[in-house]
């Protein structure tokens, strides 16, 4: 009579296979794969992660420095670079493909009036929503979540727009949104649906590089398996002395680096 593997046991059996494969996992790889694995043509998608990064309260904007009062008219808003010359710091570390920023508004009456004020993203257009409302002697702040400008025609990140009584506005962000780093790969090394890829390449059997758009060498990557038909293994880690490429490797159950479809999500 047959006997049934203690789930010890298989865990002995699967780590004795994994030696046998010349260790081929690395740190922050993995080849393990899930009920629900997707192939080439279904990937994740950008919406999947967008990760969050929280920075030292860094003032971007002081109307009451630079700049004067808002006026009832939409004003634009930058954060990359020295923000100076809208009343803010010489330099907050906000990276220049941020989506989305956590911010603290704070609005001080420039007279005894009231309102509220609105923001988005610059050439988002007004949104039906008040970001914080204004009035008297009391300077109430809030905090929000500000969408910003996407794509090579932003020249500014964000705006802001007063309704009512004149006002200045100091704006301290917190920390910023942005897409996470991810590449869908075929076996031939066709990227598919990908975040933050400038350049992909196959060099040779079982080898995949991918160049991301800024800098992975302290990022870790995770590697998912997307054939439903075959399991591999797999080891990906940054490229010593090119900071911004990860190099993936697979290899079959019989230890034999072959071409592979996976997920490479990268961590910072």
């Amino acid at each position: 009579m047959s006997r049934r593997p203690t789930t010890r046991r298989v865990a002995i059996l699967a780590a004795i296979a994994t030696l046998s494969l010349g260790g081929l996992h690395a740190a922050g790889a993995s080849s393990a794969r899930t009920a629900d694995a997707t192939t080439p043509g279904n990937p994740v998608t950008k919406s999947a992660s967008t990760p969050y990064t929280g920075i030292a309260p860094c003032r971007v904007v002081d109307t009451r420095i630079a700049g004067g009062p808002l006026y009832a008219t939409v004003r634009h808003f930058d954060l990359v670079g020295n923000l100076s010359g809208q009343g803010g710091a010489s330099n907050c570390g906000i990276p220049a493909d941020a989506t989305s920023i956590a911010a603290n508004i704070t609005p001080i009456a420039a007279n005894a009036g009231s309102g509220y004020i609105r923001g988005w993203g610059f050439l988002g257009g007004p949104l039906n929503a008040t970001l914080v409302n204004y009035g008297g002697s009391v300077n109430a702040s809030n905090m929000v979540n500000l969408p910003l400008c996407e794509g090579l025609s932003c020249i500014h990140a964000f705006d802001l727009r007063n309704y009512g009584a004149d006002v200045h506005v100091v704006v301290d962000v917190l920390g910023y949104y942005r897409h996470g780093l991810f590449a869908s790969m075929s076996a031939l090394g066709v990227l598919g649906d990908a975040s933050g890829v400038a350049a992909t390449a196959h060099p040779a059997t079982g080898t995949y590089t991918v160049n991301f758009g800024r800098d992975v060498d302290s990022c870790v990557a995770t590697v998912t398996d997307t054939d439903v038909a075959n399991a591999h293994l797999f080891a990906a880690s940054p490229m010593p002395g090119f900071p911004y490429s990860i190099r993936v490797f697979t290899k079959n159950a019989a230890g034999t680096l072959t071409d592979a479809p996976f997920n490479l999500r990268v961590i910072c």
